[in-house]
């Protein structure tokens, strides 16, 4: 599928002239990128929008005449229009087309310098370098729009709209040593016409590094839209003689940071993305490559290491396949020279036949007529990449329908290092290796850290683990923990089952004693989770351990002396009491400061009249929350006088007759009352409680008899006269 075509073109000699000036550069004007100063310009008119001033007065209406006449060095213009013609170059020159400074990629709908002649632009012997900007090319007939084979380095293609129909860029550095940097970016390549349905020799490659060696060539920014084969969008080849140790080889190059969008077809051929033959140290790098159309059966491997490849790098690559073709999304192999030493690494690889394929081949490569006796890929590292929906995942395949491994031993691949990848929903297997050996489950290759469910062998890649993390929390004191799990699981997995754990902090049992506080859960203390759904079986279950917090407990207080009735300013002192459900002390305050006081401990001093408000307090520790203040309230009363009440300040009784009458007398504190001086014969007197005194017997003599009382308390005395008067 991949070819070597010599393709004959003219020398063309050129009379040097001097630029035609131009005094203002990079501006735009109505869409076109103004000329750098000096330029050559080019007209022929075909153009009728708006141009940049220069174009009113061009040298030239003829590009190839400009490039006859211009200095070695030059740069030339070409102003926006259409130039049916193929420009031959036989020097060092700077073509600008109207879009030099403007990224082709997504570019439509401005004026574009449009150069349709069958033979493109041709780089011949002279043309040591060259750069190329800012056109659209299309309609070459011969082979490829842009053809810079065997004559330089050091070229510069950037911000074209190229056509790929027969080929875009074809080039090499012709084994120069140590040829400058050659750049091709930023282009837009497209195809009007698929490549397969011309036929013949025909490969549709965006750029073809072929012949010979192409050192030192950065191939970055570009988008290749629908491009099919038979060959790759980018290919390169080296002399047929490379051998796995460099010789003959294409090195520095770096294909980094390009778009690819399809490369099947619903009829001919598919294609390569990348086709890489006898490379030393190439980078393939930060590529987008998608597949999307379910119908592009005929799409092949996205990124193809075909052999003479050492130590290529393969990374951060994404590439989304449409899951119908029989593509691998990185593939190497030993069908044409030595592949050594590849790595494979932090790449997105989704919906391939194979996420990534590595075999020995066998057959007839261009350097011989024989049996290839090559071994197969050996010093791989694939490595911390995310594989999916795969048939296969990585797969190290023995490719021996032609030549069985019993007659060919050496096809397998040995001596690699698969490790750290993630490989998931692989329809038939994730991990597969058909080699043996010492290593890995008894294969010949190095299988570390991989996350997948299914291997054959068994035992090369681990499960994918499935993230669940479990939280919990308990307040202090209760033997009944309460626990939660949350995932993300991927659809087709479900997360069943109630989690319970028993471990906090490596060791620490979880109980109704465990302090309030903050802790971690030991994973390896929980149970009660299992993974149901179809996708199950590719996944294991990853408990991780989350945060477990033990709260404060509440607490109420309940009082346990009643309030004083008949407390009063100076009186008695009072003892309030309360316990706290927790069996913390309780204390004591006073909201009522001016009526009474208290100590901590509850001893209650009443100082004024006045309602007192006694507090009792449980501020709670680490894991007692605080409780709900309980108040007692209750009236302070001030000390009063003692006074009689009885309005009635005499009685009467009959001579020798018994009586009882009782005189009472008030006050705050509550006063003693007693008789001062005699009795009556046959009268006694007995205080009684509540400031009463009791007079009652049987008066002896008749007449009328002054009984004082009095009455005292810490307010004061008072007397009292009360008259019994005895009568017949």
């Amino acid at each position: 599928m991949f070819k070597r075509l010599s393709i004959s073109v003219a020398i063309l000699f050129a009379t040097v002239i001097g630029p035609v000036a131009v005094t203002s550069a990079g501006a735009s004007a109505s869409g076109s990128d103004a000329p750098t100063a000096g330029s050559v310009i080019v007209n022929n008119g075909t153009y009728g929008g708006t141009l940049p001033s220069a174009c009113a007065s061009p040298g030239f209406t003829s590009i190839q005449l400009a490039v006859n006449a211009a200095s070695s060095g030059a740069t030339i213009y070409v102003c926006a229009g259409t130039y049916n013609e193929s420009v031959s170059i036989s020097k060092p020159l700077t073509l600008d087309g109207a879009q030099y400074l403007t990224n082709a990629v997504g570019r439509s709908g401005g004026p574009e310098s449009v150069i349709t002649g069958s033979g493109g632009v041709t780089y011949t012997t002279g043309a040591t370098s060259g750069t190329l900007r800012g056109f659209s090319l299309h309609s070459s007939t011969t082979y490829s729009e842009i053809y810079a084979a065997n004559v330089g380095s050091g070229w510069t293609f950037t911000n074209n709209i190229i056509n790929a129909n027969l080929g875009a860029i074809y080039m090499n550095t012709n084994g120069i040593a140590n040829p400058a940097v050659s750049t091709i970016s930023n282009n837009q390549f497209v195809q009007t016409v698929p490549a397969s349905e011309y036929g013949g020799n025909y490969d549709g490659s965006a750029v073809a590094l072929w012949g010979n060696t192409s050192n030192n060539v950065i191939i970055s920014g570009n988008d290749m839209l629908n491009l099919t084969g038979p060959d790759a969008d980018i290919n390169t080849t080296g002399t047929g003689s490379c051998d796995g140790t460099g010789n003959g080889s294409s090195t520095g190059l770096q294909i980094v940071n390009n778009t690819f969008e399809e490369n099947g077809a619903t009829t001919g051929s598919g294609n390569n993305f990348v086709a890489l033959f006898c490379t030393s140290n190439a980078t393939i790098s930060g590529n987008h490559l998608t597949i999307s159309d379910t119908n592009d059966a005929n799409a092949e491997s996205p990124i193809y290491l075909g052999g003479g490849d050492i130590a290529t790098t393969v990374s951060n690559n994404v590439e989304i396949g449409n899951g119908s073709s029989g593509a691998a999304g990185v593939e190497f192999n030993t069908a044409f020279y030595p592949v050594d030493n590849a790595t494979v690494s932090n790449n997105s690889i989704s919906g391939f036949n194979w996420g990534v394929l590595a075999y020995g081949g066998y057959g007839t490569n261009y350097s011989d007529s024989g049996v290839d006796s090559f071994a197969a890929p050996t010093g791989f590292v694939i490595k911390n990449n995310t594989i999916s929906n795969s048939t296969y995942g990585v797969e190290m395949l023995n490719d021996g329908s032609t030549f069985p491994a019993t007659t060919s031993p050496a096809n397998l691949p040995f001596n690699g290092t698969i490790a750290n990848n993630t490989i998931s929903h692989s329809a038939t297997d994730d991990c597969i290796d058909q080699s043996t050996g010492a290593e890995t489950a008894g294969t010949a290759n190095s299988w570390t850290g991989n996350i997948a469910s299914t291997s054959n062998p068994s035992g090369l890649c681990a499960a994918t683990p499935l993230s669940v993390t479990i939280t919990g929390t308990q307040t202090y004191g209760s033997s009944s923990p309460s626990f939660s799990a949350s995932s993300s699981p991927t659809a087709g997995v479900t997360v069943s089952g109630t989690p319970v754990c028993t471990k906090v902090n490596a060791s620490q049992t979880i109980a109704s004693s465990l302090p309030a506080s903050n802790y971690t859960l030991v994973a390896s203390s929980c149970s009660g989770l299992s993974l149901s759904g179809p996708l199950a079986a590719d996944y294991s279950l990853a408990i991780v351990g989350g945060a477990f917090s033990v709260t404060q407990a509440s607490q109420t207080i309940t009082l346990t002396s009643s309030a004083p009735t008949g407390a009063y300013v100076g009186g008695p002192k009072y003892t309030i009491t309360a316990t706290a459900s927790s069996g913390l002390p309780v204390i004591y305050g006073s909201a009522s400061a001016s009526s009474c006081t208290t100590t901590q401990a509850g001893v209650v001093t009443f100082v004024g009249q006045g309602t007192c408000n006694l507090v009792a307090f449980q501020l709670g520790n680490a894991n007692y929350a605080s409780a709900n203040p309980v108040v007692q309230t209750f009236y302070v009363y001030p000390q009063v006088a003692p006074s009689f009440s009885t309005n009635a300040s005499s009685g009467s009784v009959a001579w020798l007759r018994s009586f009882s009458t009782t005189l009472t007398a008030t006050g705050i504190p509550t006063p003693t009352v007693s008789v001062v001086g005699l009795l009556p014969l046959g009268v006694t007197a007995t205080p009684g409680a509540g400031g009463t005194i009791k007079l009652s017997g049987s008066p002896l003599l008749l007449g009328i008899y002054p009984i004082t009382l009095k009455a005292t308390s810490s307010a004061g005395t008072t007397y009292f006269t009360y008259y019994l008067v005895v009568g017949l």
